[in-house]
């Protein structure tokens, strides 16, 4: 009993000397970090829903966008590479349609790409001018000066949010080409939804993981971690092998058809999975198939995985907490697409 107790004292005078340590050297407690953002003054309008649905937007796929001439931000833990604004923040100033960037001319007087996507088109994370929207107009602009790129990218749409998207509100702006931005996770309809479901219904299984010790917090953190990991990869997944791949490929057949129709060149570029980029992969095979189905659709597809994992996940991510493609991965998006983008330019201007 006596070692016992020794045994005990032992490992109670680790942990407390652990907790010292941790607080003396102001090591953020995981529950400062579960989000990994936090937003100021972030807001929806939600528009029409789709047929059939009803409910918040954040819970369903309602189309839903931003308020007109807002400005909100997302803010980080820290800002360990300096690239954030004063207070590891990143500004979003939206245009008088809503979107992030200046005001859209409804007429095209040159070369027009139309940017359709969630978050990582939208440039979380990233200033306006590091975006790879922002990017591929100044290197058109040297072959058209007339040239724009109009950003339709908001934070959590699905693919069934973007085929609306590049109908209702797209459309009227007659552009030559619209870029698809693709995210896995653009797969499910639901993306506030299924994966923070998952997150809560693990939370609730660890319930150490929110104690107020820093020491349990930082020993229990990559239990955590790692169980989350495994949900998302799991999720992911299966959601590639069950309906929602036909639905994913019906919406995509209808963005082709309509872009034909339009005259409109559609291409589309793959982002991978930062979270779980290396060696292995976890998702090379859904890269493979939907490289598959653009092919079958007769959209241009252009997949960045081989390009961002020579130069790794770590290099790329936004923050620790934030596995959005950072200023470099948006750089690595524009130079992939401009070979791409520039005959077409060429074709277009006068």
């Amino acid at each position: 009993m006596l070692r016992g107790a020794l045994a005990l004292g032992s490992v109670l005078f680790v942990l407390l000397l652990l907790e010292l340590v941790l607080r003396a050297l102001g090591t953020p407690h995981f529950s400062q970090q579960k989000l990994r953002t936090r937003y100021d003054g972030f807001a929806f309008v939600v528009a029409d829903a789709l047929p059939g649905e009803s409910g918040p937007p954040h819970t369903s796929t309602h189309f839903y966008h931003y308020p007109a001439g807002h400005t909100w931000y997302t803010r980080y833990p820290d800002d360990p590479r300096g690239y954030f604004e004063v207070g590891a923040r990143v500004r979003y100033a939206l245009n008088a349609e809503g979107f992030r960037g200046d005001d859209f001319p409804l007429e095209p007087t040159g070369f027009r790409v139309a940017l359709v996507g969630d978050s990582i088109t939208l440039g979380e994370g990233v200033h306006l001018d590091d975006t790879f929207g922002r990017r591929i107009e100044r290197a058109l602009r040297e072959i058209d000066p007339r040239s724009d790129v109009l950003n339709f990218g908001v934070n959590g749409f699905s693919t069934a949010h973007e085929a609306v998207m590049l109908e209702r509100v797209v459309a009227p702006y007659e552009p030559d080409v619209v870029v698809l931005g693709y995210t896995l996770n653009d797969i499910d309809g639901n993306p506030f939804g299924a994966l923070n479901e998952e997150l809560e219904e693990l939370s609730s299984s660890l319930p150490w993981i929110d104690s107020p010790s820093h020491a349990i917090n930082f020993i229990s953190r990559p239990f955590w971690s790692r169980s989350v990991a495994n949900r998302h990869r799991d999720l992911m997944l299966s959601l590639y092998e069950s309906d929602a791949w036909n639905t994913l490929a019906s919406q995509l057949g209808a963005m082709a058809r309509l872009c034909r129709v339009r005259g409109w060149t559609l291409i589309a570029v793959v982002f991978p999975d930062l979270s779980f980029l290396g060696e292995p992969y976890a998702f090379d095979a859904i890269h493979r198939k939907l490289a598959a189905l653009f092919g079958e659709l007769g959209v241009t597809s252009i997949d960045l995985t081989a390009m961002f994992r020579e130069r790794g996940a770590a290099e790329l991510r936004v923050h620790a907490m934030d596995a959005h493609p950072n200023e470099i991965g948006h750089a690595f998006a524009a130079d992939a697409l401009m070979p791409v983008l520039a005959p077409l330019a060429k074709v277009r201007s006068p």
